[in-house]
């Protein structure tokens, strides 16, 4: 049950803070070293010679096997833990148990949102910088962008730089760091000229799109992890298919007096809900929250 409203903090977002400084640190700087750990090994499987090396080479084997897995449980550990306030692997093991129940839509709603978000992302920073450079040609009185090809030499030198362009803004921060080196070398010189100076401008502004852009899409991910995983467990007890009968059960009732073959639909929704009411109740609700905290 959801505590009364007078229970509940003034200031939510500074309990919040407290909460993750003081009683929720221990799960919170777990979570945090696994995510750094799992960082390390990305490191190094991902560096281009990594099959010249022994541990590289096993990392790797470990790395295809796991880290989908590691991952997805450190997320949703941590969003268990925030649910019931358990320490990180109690927690751990609650959402690896919902997680297993609800494996295809965990899976389906990540590798849709991580699509989803990242093409906009790209595709947005991308968009920007196009703008930023024709910003750039107008406040100049340059067309750089209206006559690219011949800016780059032909169909294969506009072609190749769109290439580069869409790998430097996947790799802003050092995509940021080399034009700015770049800019420290070519200023003053004959090589600062409008052919450099525009398309290197519209990268330089993508860049910067991209690194605000992917930290908006990661609370946008993090928030599909949470309400997935509300869902998960309203539907392993049951809550979801109450809702959607109590909802939508006059639409089912007038379905069955049109159409004979819906009606066993409401009888066995009904049956489904006081199934999986009776097998998972309890499970990771609000009677599990400690003394004091709120759902």
């Amino acid at each position: 049950a959801m505590s009364p409203q007078e229970d509940r903090p003034d200031k939510a977002n500074l309990a919040a803070l407290q909460t993750s400084l003081t009683a929720s640190a221990g799960a919170n700087a777990v979570g945090g070293l696994i995510t750094a750990v799992v960082e390390y090994i990305l490191s190094r499987i991902n560096h281009k010679l990594w099959w010249s090396d022994p541990l590289g080479c096993l990392l790797k084997c470990l790395y295809l096997m796991a880290q989908s897995c590691i991952m997805a449980v450190t997320r949703f550990a941590t969003i268990a833990h925030a649910f019931t306030g358990e320490d990180f692997f109690s927690s751990s093991r609650r959402s690896f148990d919902v997680l297993k129940r609800n494996f295809v839509g965990g899976y389906v709603t990540s590798r849709v949102g991580i699509s989803v978000v990242g093409t906009f992302v790209n595709s947005l920073s991308l968009c920007v910088g196009l703008l930023a450079w024709h910003w750039i040609d107008a406040e100049n009185g340059w067309n750089t962008l209206q006559d690219v090809l011949n800016v780059f030499g032909g169909l294969i030198g506009c072609v190749a730089f769109v290439i580069l362009y869409l790998y430097l803004v996947r790799i802003p921060l050092f995509t940021l760091l080399a034009i700015t080196l770049l800019m420290e070398f070519v200023s003053g010189s004959s090589l600062f000229t409008a052919q450099v100076f525009a398309p290197i401008g519209g990268i330089f502004v993508s860049c910067v799109a991209a690194i605000i852009l992917r930290f908006q899409g990661d609370v946008v991910l993090d928030a599909l992890d949470t309400i997935f995983m509300a869902y998960a467990v309203a539907n392993d007890t049951g809550l979801a298919l109450k809702s959607i009968s109590s909802e939508h059960g006059k639409i089912y009732e007038m379905m069955s007096e049109d159409v004979p073959e819906a009606k066993p639909f409401l009888s066995q929704n009904e049956q489904a809900i006081a199934h999986a009411g009776a097998a998972n109740a309890g499970y990771l609700t609000a009677n599990e929250v400690p003394p004091g905290a709120s759902v």
